[in-house]
């Protein structure tokens, strides 16, 4: 008896501090929420302009000086488009599937485009590829069809370049902005804008 005494008197601490043991607490589980991208969400969140450092881009903005190079090495300047016509400016890369895909959708469309000037603009790093990408594209011999290079403070003042390719800016006749348009070029869109007041 004496045996069953001592063997409980030396177990009650431990059976005591089980007791007042606090229970462990489990971690939250983490659920993962799947989301899809819809297409409001594949546009940028800051679209050009919107900020001072877009302020060329802005809806309405004016069209803005500029001063091209084209593959003949000539400039090609905003005094030198027709006035009174629409413009379609589209920042390019020329080893850009999408860009080649957009210029073509114009190319196929231009009786549609006759009374714009159309004007494809890359970086001055990309010059030497020009005349390939003309080529390759059929775009020679087309008078209201530009492809050209500028210097790089204009187009990161005017475009998003670290964003989709290409970016299509619509002008109206009043060389007002009214539409940027990314990737993908609709030519009844670009025509609807083109010829908003």
């Amino acid at each position: 008896m004496r045996k069953i005494i001592y063997t409980f008197l030396l177990c009650a601490p431990l059976f005591t501090i089980a007791q007042t043991k606090k229970p462990v607490q489990k971690a939250p589980v983490k659920t993962a929420t799947i989301t899809t991208q819809t297409p409001e969400q594949e546009t940028p969140k800051r679209a050009p302009g919107t900020t001072d450092a877009h302020p060329e881009a802005k809806i309405n903005s004016p069209l803005p000086a500029f001063q091209f190079v084209t593959p003949s090495k000539t400039f090609l300047t905003e005094k030198d488009l027709p006035k009174d016509k629409p413009i379609v400016f589209a920042l390019f890369n020329p080893t850009c599937d999408h860009c080649q895909v957009a210029f073509n959708e114009i190319r196929k469309n231009m009786e549609r485009y006759k009374d714009a000037s159309i004007v494809f603009v890359t970086f001055a790093d990309n010059f030497a590829e020009l005349d390939d990408f003309i080529k390759t594209n059929n775009g020679s011999g087309i008078p209201n069809l530009h492809v050209v290079a500028a210097r790089s403070e204009f187009i990161t003042n005017f475009f998003m370049p670290n964003y989709i390719l290409p970016q299509i800016m619509t002008f109206n006749k009043q060389r007002k902005l009214k539409k940027i348009f990314y990737e993908k070029i609709q030519t009844d869109s670009v025509l609807t804008y083109m010829s908003k007041p």
